[in-house]
């Protein structure tokens, strides 16, 4: 079953400025690439949200769950954080963030501790 993907405005902000930094730092090409993984790692979550690589992240905030974004041969440097909401069948993202962040001081304002 997939889920429906709700984006939080953090996840949209974030989503904007990782692209942004990557045309403007790698060229056009990069930002393909990058636009495409992090595509990529949506769908997967939407389809699976449990999925195998994915971890539970209870330790951050009831529910979350992360997903580093990543394919063969091409590890990226972010990852998503993420929720499931079970009665509205929806994958609720709430940021995408760079692995070297503080996690705990970059939850999204919706993911009650």
């Amino acid at each position: 079953m997939t889920y429906s993907l709700v984006f939080s405005k953090q996840a949209e902000t974030d989503l904007i400025e990782i692209l942004q930094y990557t045309l403007d730092n790698f060229g056009e090409r990069q930002y393909w690439i990058y636009r495409d993984l992090i595509k990529e790692a949506v769908d997967l979550i939407t389809s699976d949200p449990t999925y195998i690589a994915s971890r539970a992240r209870n330790e951050l905030a009831k529910g979350a769950r992360s997903y580093h974004i990543s394919r063969p041969g091409f590890k990226a440097s972010h990852f998503l954080l993420y929720r499931i909401n079970e009665s509205e069948k929806q994958v609720e993202l709430g940021r995408i963030l760079h692995e070297s962040v503080d996690t705990h001081r970059h939850l999204p304002s919706n993911f009650p501790r």
